[in-house]
């Protein structure tokens, strides 16, 4: 997993393998951590290299008897997991940027301008874009002029499209999100957008985080062209109501 920032493997680290060690060898790593967040009663994280690593909290552990296991697998791990009352969710793959750099896209010679927004001057345009946008690409893209640090994509005096980005869990990693009107899609605004954003995250000394669900082929190209690499597959299980 060379090449990610310090900050990279110290957060995920904490997250996945902090606690009790129940099972380790070279392609699968299972942990019982007691200061996993409530909401998170499970997770996994295939990393890049497959190795897997998977933490529960310490009342699943026990619900679950995973440390009485015949065999420590992936699989056999996915099998005990589904015999309880815990919801899959879709997993995400994590992206971060090699060495926490960006190479700008060459310049493409159109009308396009990007500038960071604020609640205090752009609430109304702002308030436009989103009424252009569906409810649906608003959920999934999560971009909020609320956010740390909010970027605007501009036709003239017109907002086309905006990424924000919030801290992650009280970290420096920074999670992005993107959202373009759908007249100007493939047009290579989104990875201008994006890259935008992120130079100024690193700037400010912080470490941009993209994140989409692994079926979403957009994002995924997305993520590419700006120059994201792909750290691992991460998976949540929440206990069901």
């Amino acid at each position: 997993m060379s090449g990610f920032s310090e900050e990279v493997h110290t957060y995920w680290q904490s997250q996945m393998i902090q606690g009790s060690i129940i099972h380790l060898d070279e392609v699968f790593t299972l942990v019982s951590n007691p200061s996993l967040k409530e909401m998170y009663k499970v997770m996994i994280l295939e990393m890049t290299n497959k190795h897997t690593m998977a933490v529960a909290t310490p009342c699943v552990v026990e619900d679950l008897k995973l440390k009485e296991l015949e065999e420590y697998t992936v699989e056999v791990f996915r099998e005990a997991i589904s015999s309880c009352k815990i919801e899959l969710h879709t997993p995400d793959y994590i992206y971060y940027l090699p060495n926490n750099r960006i190479i700008p896209a060459k310049p493409i010679q159109d009308s396009i301008t990007f500038r960071p927004l604020s609640e205090e001057h752009d609430v109304e345009v702002f308030r436009a874009f989103e009424a252009k946008c569906s409810e649906e690409d608003l959920d999934g893209a999560y971009v909020s002029l609320k956010h740390w640090v909010v970027y605007g994509a501009f036709d003239g005096e017109e907002l086309i499209g905006a990424s924000s980005a919030y801290l992650w869990n009280g970290t420096r990693l920074a999670d992005l999100g993107v959202i373009i009107g759908e007249d100007y899609r493939d047009r290579s605004i989104a990875t201008r957008l994006v890259q935008a954003i992120c130079m100024d995250i690193i700037d400010k000394g912080y470490v941009p985080q993209y994140r989409c669900q692994t079926d979403n082929t957009a994002s995924v190209a997305l993520a590419e062209a700006v120059g994201f690499s792909l750290f691992g597959e991460w998976e949540v299980i929440l206990a069901k109501e």
